[in-house]
C-alpha cells in the first residue's frame, strides 16, 4: 500500500468511503437491501467523481458473504465487510467472476462478442457474474448495437455496470435499457475536508489558501485534487498558494488584478510591463486566458451585488470590488465579448502569448462607456443653473427650424427654439486657450469607434464657451439637422468629456451664419386650374373631314424641265422620283 499513489491509495473500500454522493450510495444501498437488482446500470459524471470506485464497491457488496446478514438487519451489518473470501479477491483484483473493460481499447464487435459468449457461463464464487464497461461512450455503434439484445434480457446471473462521462455519446437505445445514477461534482466544502484528511494522515503540511486554489482548479473532481495535492507534496515544506502556482504556472490573484487595472487605466506601457515583470512567457497563456476570463465573472457578480462566488478570488474580494468599482457595466460586458470572440482563434494559434498580448491591447484601447445610471447620477448632483440657463440649455438641444406655414401675404415667423439656434456669429475671437480645449476634446473623443461623429466635430467650428450659460458654441460645417441629430444620438460618447475639459459644462450650442439664418421664403401657392362656366359642345364629326374642301382640285403641275432654271427641283425628282405640283 505504501507504493501506490495517493488517489490509489485513497480510493474507496465501502460506501461510506465514498464522499460527496450520498444520493447515489443511498440508492445503491437500497437496491442491495431490498434484493432488487437492474440488469444494467448506467453510472454518468464528471471524471474523478467516484464513478468507477462506486461500481467496484458495489460489485463487492452484490457478492459478499455478508450480503444476506446486510438485509436481514442493515444497521448492525456493513458491506462490503472486506474480510470475506469474495471480498478479499476483490481487493486483490483477483475475482474471476468481476470483469472489468476499458471501452477505450475495446471498441470493437469482436470485444462485444466475447463478453456475450462469456456471460453464459455462471459465476464460480458470487452469486452474480459483474461486468464492468469503463468509458461506455467509446464502443462504436456497431458494438452498441451487437451490445442491445444481451442488455435488454441478460441471463439472470449476469450484471452489466457501464461507467461514462458523456451520456450524449450514448445511444438513445442503449439508455432505455439502462438504470440511470447521476454523479454530481463534489461539493467544496466535502472535498476540502476530505483533502485535510488526506493531508493529515499523510504528513503533508498545507495552508487554507492552498487549498482554495487546488479547489478552484480541480472543479469538483476528487481524483483531479488528490493528484494535483501529490504533484506539490514533494516541494518541500510547507505548501503554500505561490507553491500551488508555481507548479500550475498561473500568477497570483494580486498579479491579475494588477494587470487588468493596467489594461483598464488605458495604459498599454503599463500593461507590457506587467508582463515583463511576473516572466510572461514561463506563465501558461492558456492558463492566463482562463484566469482573466474567471475575473470577469467574478467582477460581474460584485456588480450585481453577490460577493460570495465560487471563483477562487474569495480571498481577494476587496481588490475585487475595487476593480469593479473602477470598470463600469457596459465596458465589461464589452470586455469578455471580446475574448468569447477570440476564444477560438486563440486555442487554434500557435504563438499564444503574442495572441494574448494582442487582447489586452485591445482591452487597453476601448472607450470607456459609462453606465447610464452614472450619467444621470452626475446630471442630478450638478449645480443648478439659473432660470435663463433652465430653459435654454439644461440639456444639449437640437432642433429644427420651425418655419410658418406658406401662405401668399404672410411673413415666416420663428419660434423661440428656433431663434436659439439661429443665433449670429460674434466678431470677437474666441480663447485660444479655451480653443486648445476643445482640440484636446476632439482627441479625446476621437478615441471611441464612432467615425462619422469624429469626423462631424473634426469639421465644426469652434466659437466659444460661455461660462454663464456653461455651454460650448460651435457651428457646424453646413447647418446640416442630420449631423445635429447624429450628435444628439451619441451624447453619452461626448458629454462627460466634454464636463471633463470644461467645468460644468452642460451641453452644446449650435449657431448659424447670417446667411444660413435667414427664413426660408415662402412656398408660393398653386395655381387653381381655370374652368369655362359655359363649355362648347364639341360633337364627334365635327373634326372628322372639312367639308366642300378638295384638294386633288387645287394641285397645279409645275413644268421643272429646264435644268438651268430649276436646278434644285431636278435634283430633288433624280433621287425621288415623280412630280412637282403647287396648291392653287
Amino acid at each position: 500500500m505504501n507504493d501506490l499513489n495517493l488517489a490509489r491509495k485513497w480510493r474507496p473500500k465501502t460506501f461510506e468511503q465514498v464522499i460527496g454522493q450520498d444520493i447515489s450510495v443511498r440508492m445503491l444501498q437500497n437496491s442491495l437491501y431490498l434484493k432488487k437488482f437492474f440488469p444494467v446500470y448506467l453510472f454518468a459524471g464528471l471524471r474523478g467523481c467516484g464513478k468507477t470506485s462506486t461500481a467496484r464497491v458495489f460489485g463487492t457488496a452484490v457478492n459478499c458473504k455478508n450480503l444476506a446478514k446486510f438485509q436481514e438487519n442493515p444497521s448492525s451489518t456493513s458491506i462490503p465487510c472486506l474480510e470475506c473470501e469474495s471480498c478479499l479477491a476483490m481487493s486483490n483484483g483477483a475475482h474471476p467472476d468481476f470483469i472489468e473493460i476499458d471501452a477505450a481499447s475495446h471498441t470493437g464487435v469482436d470485444n462485444v462478442r466475447q463478453i456475450v459468449d462469456s456471460s453464459s457461463y455462471m459465476p464460480l464464487m458470487g452469486h452474480k457474474k459483474i461486468y464492468l464497461i469503463d468509458e461506455a461512450h467509446m464502443l462504436s455503434k456497431a458494438a452498441f448495437n451487437a451490445f442491445l439484445k444481451i442488455l435488454e434480457e441478460p441471463p439472470s446471473s449476469v450484471l452489466f455496470i457501464l461507467a461514462t462521462t458523456e451520456t450524449s455519446k450514448v445511444p438513445a437505445t442503449v439508455l432505455s435499457r439502462c438504470f440511470q445514477v447521476i454523479f454530481a461534482p463534489i461539493q467544496d466544502t466535502t472535498l476540502k475536508d476530505h483533502l485535510k484528511n488526506i493531508c493529515q494522515n499523510e504528513g503533508v503540511v498545507i495552508n487554507d489558501g492552498a487549498i482554495d486554489l487546488l479547489l478552484a482548479e480541480t472543479e469538483g473532481s476528487a481524483r483531479d485534487a488528490i493528484n494535483l495535492l501529490e504533484r506539490v507534496r514533494f516541494s518541500g515544506g510547507q505548501i503554500t498558494e505561490d507553491t500551488l502556482l508555481h507548479v500550475l504556472g498561473k500568477i497570483s490573484t494580486k498579479e491579475l488584478c494588477a494587470l487588468f487595472d493596467a489594461a483598464l487605466d488605458k495604459n498599454p506601457g503599463a500593461m507590457l510591463s506587467k508582463l515583463q515583470q511576473m516572466n510572461f512567457e514561463n506563465i501558461s497563456a492558456s492558463n492566463l486566458w482562463d484566469m482573466l476570463i474567471n475575473l470577469g465573472r467574478a467582477l460581474l457578480w460584485v456588480k450585481y451585488g453577490v460577493t460570495d462566488f465560487k471563483s477562487g478570488f474569495n480571498q481577494n474580494i476587496d481588490q475585487i470590488k475595487d476593480l469593479a468599482d473602477k470598470c463600469s457595466l457596459n465596458r465589461l460586458h464589452a470586455i469578455l465579448q471580446l475574448m468569447w470572440t477570440q476564444e477560438e482563434l486563440f486555442l487554434k494559434t500557435s504563438k499564444k502569448h503574442a495572441f494574448l498580448e494582442m487582447v489586452l491591447l485591445q482591452i487597453c484601447e476601448q472607450t470607456n462607456i459609462a453606465d447610464l445610471k452614472d450619467i444621470v447620477a452626475a446630471l442630478q448632483n450638478r449645480p443648478t443653473p439659473n432660470a435663463t440657463s433652465t430653459q435654454a440649455f439644461a440639456e444639449t438641444r437640437i432642433e429644427r427650424k420651425v418655419f410658418a406655414s406658406a401662405q401668399p401675404a404672410a411673413q415666416p415667423t420663428q419660434t423661440p427654439a428656433a431663434h436659439a439656434l439661429a443665433v449670429k456669429i460674434d466678431s470677437t475671437q474666441a480663447n485660444p486657450e479655451i480653443n486648445q480645449d476643445w482640440q484636446k476634446c476632439i482627441q479625446l473623443i476621437g478615441q471611441n469607434d464612432d467615425l462619422m461623429l469624429n469626423s462631424i466635430l473634426s469639421q465644426a467650428k469652434f466659437i466659444e464657451f460661455n461660462d454663464v450659460k456653461k455651454i460650448v458654441r460651435l457651428q457646424l460645417s453646413n447647418n446640416s439637422n442630420f449631423f445635429k441629430d447624429k450628435i444628439a444620438d451619441t451624447k453619452l460618447l461626448w458629454m462627460s468629456t466634454l464636463s471633463q475639459i470644461f467645468s460644468e459644462c452642460i451641453g452644446l450650442e449650435f449657431v448659424e451664419s447670417e446667411n444660413s439664418a435667414q427664413p426660408r421664403p415662402a412656398k408660393a401657392q398653386p395655381r387653381k386650374p381655370i374652368i369655362d362656366d359655359n363649355p362648347i359642345q364639341v360633337s364627334k364629326n365635327q373634326y372628322a373631314k372639312p367639308e366642300n374642301i378638295d384638294k386633288r382640285n387645287n394641285l397645279e403641275s409645275i413644268n421643272v424641265q429646264d435644268k438651268a432654271k430649276w436646278p434644285n427641283a431636278n435634283l430633288l425628282i433624280s433621287y425621288f422620283p415623280g412630280k412637282i405640283t403647287r396648291n392653287s
